[in-house]
């Protein structure tokens, strides 16, 4: 993953910015707004992150210079960047946590682009924030949201499949789609061994394309009362 080559970029941008006019600005527009880090005496951002990646800050004042960096992120642009090189490192132990998972992206080096953009996402939403350990925070954010993607990417595909088996179950006339030959299936429900409740769920899911949310609506329940009930009848139907 080190030797992708969204790392080499990183890395080059960050050579060319570390030390640059942009950098002393933020730098200065960051110790002007956060204490912990005008008592460091940095010259410019690189400095910053050279100190807190590199172990150079004991970790109780790690943490405090790291939130620092994000209370105040808007103060400058550049310190946003800083706050991605500073914690893109952690990463590796992001993409390791995801397992199996990784193999939604196709690969390391994919799942750890897939991380780094999730990376800016985060920071961009918590900008501003309080978190007095910002930088676990923001790590642990990257990791739940890649797996809650990938598992909705995975359920998706499952139930895709379960669908290509139950139309495939139902010979369609040279004149009807698949979808419209499992309509007329699902009107007799008591013939695919299902109830009525839930052959209409499947129906209005899957032929007629009514979200779970709008379904809910209609029958006056909860989304995942809807969609137990639809995952159930599949289930039956593809036994």
């Amino acid at each position: 993953m080190g030797s992708s080559l969204i790392c080499k970029q990183l890395h080059a941008e960050w050579r060319a910015i570390a030390h640059s006019a942009d950098s002393r600005q933020a730098l200065e527009a960051l110790a002007a707004r956060e204490p912990v880090v005008a008592a460091l005496g940095c010259a410019d951002l690189g400095e910053l992150v050279d100190l807190v990646q590199h172990d150079r800050l004991h970790h109780d004042r790690k943490a405090p210079v790291v939130a620092a960096m994000l209370h105040s992120s808007r103060a400058h642009p550049v310190i946003a960047r800083a706050l991605v090189q500073t914690l893109y490192p952690g990463l590796t132990r992001v993409v390791r946590a995801l397992g199996g998972l990784q193999a939604h992206w196709g690969d390391l080096d994919g799942c750890f682009n897939e991380a780094v953009v999730m990376l800016w996402t985060v920071l961009d939403e918590w900008a501003g924030s309080d978190r007095p350990y910002a930088g676990p925070d923001v790590l642990s954010a990257v990791r739940c949201r890649m797996r809650r993607q990938a598992l909705a990417a995975e359920t998706e595909r499952r139930r895709l499949i379960g669908l290509d088996v139950l139309t495939n179950r139902v010979p369609a006339a040279p004149d009807r789609s698949d979808l419209e030959e499992l309509a007329v299936a699902l009107g007799n429900p008591a013939r695919l061994g299902l109830d009525p409740a839930s052959a209409a769920t499947i129906c209005l899911t899957r032929v007629y394309g009514y979200s779970l949310d709008e379904v809910a609506a209609m029958a006056g329940t909860t989304r995942g009362s809807i969609q137990w009930r639809r995952e159930r009848a599949e289930q039956c139907l593809v036994a």
